[in-house]
């Protein structure tokens, strides 16, 4: 398996056929592009088939933690994570094209106000970084990450993990621990009007699927 670009998800078992249509319409408008899927040791034998590689997943992690792994998990040089509930309905190469090169990167805005969805409060949160703008990735869905250069990214969001109650968040959430780091480490989000990353972009009853 070529290793030096491919994309990673993950699943459990309530939405592991959400990360097998994922897989479907990569390969439908990314063929060449290898998924792999980190899933408990239970699901291993009914995603296989659907997926170049199946990581089991970290027992000492739970929820959102693992994606404060995935520099780990990921087997690939380049990678572009996707949540389970994403589909691909085009190809992804030119995204890839654009944000080559970058540490780490996420599509998403800068902000100096406002609440996350998990109770992060913005303005109290850059008051302790000292810093002006946020970094915010709410919803996001998805990553794009180098090796070696991400491990900062990574390292910084563990540590602020472990630091957590001190930003006074009603529940820790991966998307803001990692747009503190983003923050922290004066990364901004990307801009990109061509690449749809939320279910707030669809309009009802537009798509169709067969399901499995």
């Amino acid at each position: 398996m070529n290793n030096e670009c491919g994309v990673i998800t993950l699943a459990i078992p309530k939405d592991y056929k959400k990360a097998i249509a994922l897989a479907l319409t990569l390969k439908e408008h990314t063929p060449k592009l290898p998924i792999s899927i980190v899933c408990p040791e239970v699901l291993k034998s009914e995603v296989e088939p659907f997926f170049d590689q199946v990581i089991i997943e970290r027992s000492d992690l739970k929820g959102f933690e693992h994606k404060l792994y995935l520099d780990e998990y990921s087997p690939y040089e380049k990678t572009f994570f996707f949540d389970a509930d994403i589909l691909i309905i085009k190809d992804i190469m030119p995204i890839i094209d654009k944000w080559v090169g970058s540490a780490y990167a996420v599509r998403g805005k800068l902000a100096t106000k406002g609440v996350s969805s998990f109770g992060l409060d913005r303005e109290h949160t850059l008051a302790l970084l000292k810093k002006e703008q946020f970094s915010v990735i709410d919803g996001a869905g998805h990553a794009y990450f180098e090796k070696p250069a991400c491990k900062e990214v990574f390292d910084l969001a563990r540590v602020i993990l472990t630091e957590y109650p001190k930003y006074q968040a009603d529940r820790f959430a991966d998307e803001d621990a990692l747009g503190i780091a983003m923050t922290i480490l004066g990364i901004s989000p990307k801009e990109n009007d061509g690449f749809l990353g939320s279910p707030c972009c669809s309009i009802n009853n537009s798509f169709k699927i067969d399901s499995i």
